[in-house]
């Protein structure tokens, strides 16, 4: 497939790189179940040791028959593993309405002889985009590709 210098891809070749390439998205990281999650901050070595404090103090409670420090501990363990847990949650459900909004950026590009705004995930291999001033380039762009693809700015 051939950039043609001027007047971008055609509708045709848009569809063949699309095929040949697949589509501009970046695929998501499998969900981890939220049992894996949870059980994930019981890692944490303070938990460990309040784990095996919890544990020596429910020894010592069934000698003596006193539960008081044991509950304390175990709610303790449970309450830190459940703050950790809540704000690990928030905070992927954050990234990805983020990264669903991204997806929904316009970018300019030039085909069929016209600039064409389209959705960024409806960029294909080969699209002359078009960048403006202000423009900011997004970290999915890599230097990589710039060093690769021939460009000049107009101004």
């Amino acid at each position: 497939m051939e950039t043609k210098h001027y007047s971008g891809l055609n509708d045709s070749e848009v569809q063949q790189s699309r095929k040949q390439f697949g589509e501009n998205i970046i695929t998501p990281p499998p969900h981890t179940p939220l049992w894996k999650l949870f059980l994930e901050k019981f890692k944490d070595p303070i938990i460990r040791i309040l784990l095996v404090a919890a544990v020596l103090s429910l020894i010592i409670s069934i000698m003596h028959n006193e539960y008081a420090e044991t509950i304390g501990i175990f709610f303790a363990i449970f309450l830190a593993t459940g703050v950790g847990f809540w704000f690990e949650m928030d905070a992927n459900k954050k990234f990805e309405l983020l990264n669903q909004v991204n997806d929904d950026i316009h970018i300019k590009v030039l085909r069929n002889g016209n600039i064409h705004e389209i959705p960024k995930r409806e960029i294909v291999v080969g699209d002359i985009v078009v960048l403006e001033q202000p423009f900011v380039i997004e970290s999915t762009i890599t230097e990589a590709l710039f060093s690769s693809i021939p460009f000049s700015w107009k101004k």
